[in-house]
């Protein structure tokens, strides 16, 4: 972990250790005691942006009445937040603390302050290069604007910081020729071997759907030149001071749908369309400037989904390559191209216009499109299970880090969506003996094989499945022969497949089989099997006890259906042998090692989380999911 992290992180620690007296982020809990301070500053704030940048030579300390008085407020500030305590961090024991009696650090009044003294050494003393030189150098300001929660720094009332982290900014110059950002990408896209950036589809599918490109919007929501269609309603009339009259939520709904299609930059353009609309949601009535006291429940959802997106490119910016200074050029780069620390400003209440902040020109930073806008396709993982040597150290993750995010993930969409379309399913094969041994995917596979009850099945032909699984950015092949259906999420490479009959392609792994199965009558006992029976070790007949009453287990970091234990146990023993607890064996079902039940738990491909909620996405980007469906998450009757 980087420096400034462990920075921001020892802050967040040690301002918990005293939350009796203090609130979050160190400050005082008294809002009366904030306030003072933050009227001060805001002052001071609202004069610097409104000031002209100085011409005085550098040496000359002529000051005028108003100008002595606000250098005593920042006077006031510095005294306000010096001899406060050291902050020590232990991550070993995730703990942190102060090193003497004197209060925690208020850390966003300590950023705020050292910007507004780096605005009066510019605006005032007139010396931009130095400010320059400074604000450069102050990566952990910017970590700190990224990372902490933004709800919690414009609930305390210190949301002025953004707007002066926005003016600094213009002057920052771009970053230099020399950052590699195709690697710093595979590096924040988790190494995928292969990988090379590609063109900014969402920006290019955004611009063909509605003949502009939304940068040049963003620059019209802010008062600048850009297409007047941009702000009108689809009729042409014009803005009605609602968020539907601009285009933020299209683009961001686009953006959602296909979220492998969406790189460093275009997650600041979705933060920003975010952030647009709960601002225009801010102003009580149309053109009004009048600005409501509280954010809505709305506002706080778009603001946290905004900053989600901003964590989403973290990585990118402890690239081991970059500097402190081409960390602050990169930052900046993008918040010039996406001023979402204006909006954040705006958003706490902070009056200014952004001409105000920004430079009387928006001028075109070139090294903003070198900043990946797509993530690069990955080549995942092909021909896995390699333990056929027999050697028992080759029990070693067989995919990529990325590839096994990738199952776990697309195992949560599916089994999510064939939930809620009613669609009983449950693990089977491997899958199942991964689940009920290791407790996840066995490290070895490279794949996810369920078991789909056929009466059910003709709910993945519907428009409405098809539909939602489009706008997970998951694929389905229909293969007839040994299994039915084959998903897929749309950056795997495609692969020939002759048993496909989608033009005889599917996907490389990683993927989920799902194979039909149905009732079979076998003597007295009602039993079900697969229905195509091409594999030997699986076309057998299983209790049909075990399925009319599924049971949820832990497979990773989520749930997954099984059938009944008793019953999945005489599975696992029909198909693999009696010592499947404790057996390791290649996929020709050669013993490689015994081991015990605690040696093979917990032993699973990683890494299984964090996952995406696909349902509540589709809730609320665009309503794809039909109210008619069934939702089964609890034991349900076949």
């Amino acid at each position: 972990m980087t420096p400034y992290v462990l920075f921001v992180l020892a802050l967040y620690a040690a301002s918990l250790w005293q939350a009796a007296s203090f609130s979050l982020l160190g400050c005082p809990s008294d809002p009366s005691v904030r306030a003072a301070s933050q009227s001060r500053m805001k002052a001071l704030l609202l004069d610097l942006l409104a000031t002209a940048t100085s011409t005085r030579a550098p040496g000359e300390k002529k000051h005028d009445m108003l100008e002595q008085e606000h250098l005593k407020l920042l006077e006031q500030l510095v005294n306000e937040h010096t001899g406060t305590a050291g902050v020590v961090h232990e991550p070993s024991r995730a703990t942190g603390y102060a090193t003497t009696g004197l209060p925690l650090p208020c850390v966003p009044g300590i950023v705020a302050t050292e910007f507004l003294q780096l605005l009066w050494v510019w605006k005032k003393q007139g010396d931009a290069s130095e400010a320059g030189a400074v604000i450069q150098q102050s990566d952990r300001h910017f970590a700190f604007l990224r990372i902490s929660p933004w709800i919690n720094i414009l609930n305390l009332g210190y949301g002025l910081t953004f707007a002066a982290g926005q003016a600094l900014c213009h002057l920052v110059p771009s970053p230099p020729e020399k950052i590699d950002f195709d690697r710093a990408a595979r590096r924040y896209h988790l190494a995928w071997p292969g990988s090379t950036t590609t063109e900014a589809t969402t920006f290019k599918q955004y611009h063909v759907l509605t003949g502009f490109d939304y940068r040049d919007c963003a620059l019209r929501f802010l008062g600048r030149r850009g297409p007047a269609v941009c702000s009108s309603r689809p009729t042409g009339a014009r803005p009605t001071g609602v968020a539907n009259a601009w285009p933020h939520r299209e683009f961001a709904t686009l953006a959602m749908r296909q979220p492998w299609a969406c790189g460093v930059l275009c997650h600041f353009a979705v933060a920003f369309a975010q952030l647009a609309e709960a601002y225009v949601q801010h102003t009580v009535h149309k053109h009004s400037k009048r600005i409501k006291p509280k954010l809505s429940q709305d506002q706080v959802r778009l603001i946290k989904a905004a900053q989600t997106e901003i964590l989403l490119s973290e990585a990118i910016f402890e690239a081991e390559d970059m500097t402190h200074p081409e960390q602050v050029q990169v930052t900046c780069s993008l918040v010039r191209a996406f001023p979402i620390f204006f909006l954040l400003s705006k958003l706490s209440g902070v009056d200014t216009q952004f001409s105000q902040i920004g430079s009387l020109e928006v001028q075109k930073d070139d090294s903003v499109s070198r900043i990946p806008n797509q993530p690069p396709p990955p080549t995942l993982a092909k021909l896995c299970d390699r333990l056929d040597s027999g050697v028992p150290s080759q029990m070693s993750q067989r995919l990529t880090v990325a590839g096994s995010h990738l199952i776990y993930g697309l195992l949560h969409a599916v089994g999510s969506l064939l939930d809620f379309f009613g669609v009983k399913w449950w693990m089977s094969s491997g899958a199942l003996l991964g689940t009920l041994r290791n407790g996840g995917l066995l490290p070895q596979d490279c794949d996810v094989d369920i078991a789909l009850w056929r009466p059910d099945s003709h709910h993945l032909v519907s428009p409405s499945f098809k539909a939602a699984l489009a706008a997970a950015g998951i694929l389905a092949y229909h293969m007839p022969i040994y299994f039915q259906y084959r998903f897929c999420m749309v950056q795997v490479p495609a692969a020939a497949d002759v048993r496909s009959v989608q033009g005889g392609l599917a996907c490389h792994l990683p993927y989920i089989d799902a194979h039909l199965a149905d009732v079979a009558f076998n003597g007295n006992e009602a039993s079900w099997h697969y229905i195509h029976r091409t594999d030997l070790q699986y076309a057998q007949s299983f209790p049909l006890k075990g399925i009319l009453k599924r049971e949820r287990m832990r497979f990773g970091e989520l749930e997954v259906w099984i059938p009944k234990k008793e019953f999945a146990e005489r599975y696992l023993s029909q198909v693999y042998g009696d010592d499947w607890r404790t057996a390791l064996r290649d996929r020709r079902g050669h013993l490689i090692a015994n081991l015990t039940m605690d040696d093979f738990h917990g032993f699973i491909a990683r890494p299984t989380g964090p996952l995406r909620d696909i349902l509540q996405e589709q809730r609320m980007i665009g309503n794809l999911l039909p109210g008619a469906a069934v939702t089964c998450n609890k034991d349900c009757d076949l």
